[in-house]
């Protein structure tokens, strides 16, 4: 995933995601990022450690069961 600067378009960083990637969501109340993979799991990153350029990146992950 690469992040950009969205006033000046101007990349900032890539986070690694350890599948395919479906959908990439801006959470502003929860300053999230939640990434969908292909593997029916969810990703939320916490943007400010993404913006800070940290090498670990905070995130919860968590898996949607298969009915």
């Amino acid at each position: 995933m690469r992040i950009y600067n969205g006033a000046n378009m101007k990349w900032e960083i890539d986070v690694k995601c350890p599948g395919n990637i479906l959908a990439v969501e801006y959470i502003s109340d929860k300053n999230n990022i939640c990434v969908s993979l292909s593997d029916r799991s969810f990703q939320f990153f916490d943007a400010s450690s993404i913006l800070e350029k940290k090498n670990k990146h905070k995130f919860k992950r968590f898996a949607l069961p298969s009915t």
